[in-house]
């Protein structure tokens, strides 16, 4: 996959990186790996909705503005010596809202791990995401939308439509927990995987 999304990934996937974050939160490098390449396609479909209305947009091109640099990227293993977790929480709660819990237990179920180091990897991967977000819109001459537009099209051409459908529930449901299911009918990051495809 091109783009931001290899990007990111590319980035906090270094073994160096990737190791680094293991062992920072007690887990598996692979499990660290399968948290994060599941986590990612969620976080950026729930960016573009936030980015669906004028609203929206301008608050994420602010943030990115104000408050986001793509030179996170070039110092990644510096960078998770002492992530910025607080930051990235709030980052989280701000893309994610009252899904966040969710979206972090549907990561756990799937990659093996506890929703608490979830919370923790993607707290310290958040910064990260906004960093590349910010690079690529300073790369480019349109708007953070149509970033995600295209971010989030050429994602949905290396998923099924069952995993896209597991996506949207993740984002829409009513936190009835009765997406923690379906899971095992995608099969173990099988999210994950469309990236290594």
């Amino acid at each position: 996959m091109s783009g931001l999304l290899d990007n990111v990934l590319g980035t906090l996937m270094q073994d160096q990186a990737t190791e680094k974050m293991a062992s920072k939160f007690g887990v598996e490098k692979s499990q660290a790996q399968s948290a994060l390449a599941t986590a990612l396609p969620i976080i950026m479909q729930a960016m573009k909705r936030n980015a669906s209305t004028p609203e929206g947009e301008r608050a994420l091109e602010n943030a990115l503005q104000k408050d986001h640099s793509p030179s996170i990227l070039e110092n990644i293993t510096d960078y998770l010596e002492q992530p910025n977790t607080s930051e990235g929480s709030k980052i989280l709660d701000h893309v994610l809202g009252g899904k966040r819990s969710t979206v972090e237990q549907f990561v756990s179920k799937d990659s093996g791990i506890s929703s608490g180091i979830v919370d923790k990897l993607l707290s310290a991967a958040a910064p990260v995401i906004m960093g590349a977000l910010a690079g690529k819109k300073q790369n480019s001459n349109t708007n953070v939308g149509n970033i995600l537009d295209s971010i989030t099209g050429e994602m949905h051409t290396r998923t099924s439509s069952k995993e896209q459908t597991i996506i949207e529930k993740l984002l829409d449901q009513d936190n009835d927990g009765s997406i923690m299911d379906d899971v095992a009918d995608i099969g173990k990051s099988l999210l994950g995987n469309m990236f290594k495809k």
